[in-house]
């Protein structure tokens, strides 16, 4: 069996469909039920793992270290599989993930008004950023963040916008905010495959945008609303030109309530 921890030579950013881990401990979706997609270390050689989550699953025994990981100890360990995600996170995101969730989690009355609406209405999404990046820079969580930043691009050698600039242990990441409003509500044609499209709102126009920057962190967070069915998103994304394939979602359905999934995608 492989062992796919990153602190392992065995790791590569492929991961199979499960993973073992020393001692012959396999792991199970069911120590974190729904929260199986976003795994960023695993510690464990006599030590308790930790797996980023999103949001806090209620009732849960576990304990949540102070940047919002969840650690449980061996002992809680059952047996069975554990779906890998296809890339494991980083650190910036690990710590900028949990309350982008929280925060826009609080606000299903939005979501569900947009939706009802049948609108995208995408400014107010990069307001409530703002608003938050700039309550993250007061609590150290972020260093420092640019709202429509210029940034070179060598492949043609022009500067384009960026939505947002962060800085996040001392690293650059670009962010690109797409919203994606599926209801059809009001008899739109934008349903999920819509914003597949090479079209002025959807998700290629800025994945092609990123990919003429040679920052090696860049990524898009995308606000679908209501949330998508699973076989449908796999089938969008299964859409999605042989160029930009290496375009991947890292956030699972899963792990989001059906009025919103907050798709975050990794260049």
């Amino acid at each position: 069996m492989t062992n796919t921890s990153p602190g392992f030579a065995g790791y590569h950013p492929g991961c199979p469909a499960s993973l073992t881990v020393p001692r012959g401990v396999l792991l199970s979706t069911s120590i974190v039920r729904g929260f199986p997609s976003l795994v960023n270390n695993l510690d464990v050689e006599n030590r308790p793992f930790r797996a980023i989550l999103l949001a806090r699953p209620i009732g849960d025994p576990a304990h949540f270290d102070n940047r919002g990981r969840i650690v449980y100890d061996e002992s809680m360990m059952g047996t069975g599989s554990w779906g890998a995600p296809s890339t494991v996170i980083g650190d910036a995101m690990e710590i900028l993930l949990p309350h982008i969730s929280k925060w826009f989690r609080d606000k299903q009355e939005h979501f569900t008004t947009f939706a009802r609406a049948d609108t995208r209405i995408e400014s107010w999404f990069k307001a409530e950023l703002l608003v938050l990046f700039n309550r993250l820079v007061t609590e150290q969580v972020v260093e420092s963040f640019k709202r429509e930043a210029s940034v070179y691009s060598p492949k043609d050698s022009k500067r384009k916008r960026v939505d947002f600039r962060l800085c996040i242990q001392g690293q650059e990441h670009l962010c690109e905010l797409k919203a994606l409003c599926i209801s059809q509500a009001t008899g739109t044609p934008r349903n999920l495959y819509f914003y597949f499209r090479d079209n002025h709102v959807g998700l290629i126009k800025d994945f092609k945008k990123l990919d003429g920057i040679g920052n090696p962190n860049k990524w898009v967070f995308a606000f679908v609303y209501p949330a998508p069915n699973l076989r449908e998103w796999n089938t969008a994304i299964a859409s999605l030109p042989s160029t930009l394939r290496h375009w991947r979602p890292i956030t699972s359905i899963d792990d989001f309530p059906d009025w919103v999934y907050i798709a975050l995608w990794k260049g």
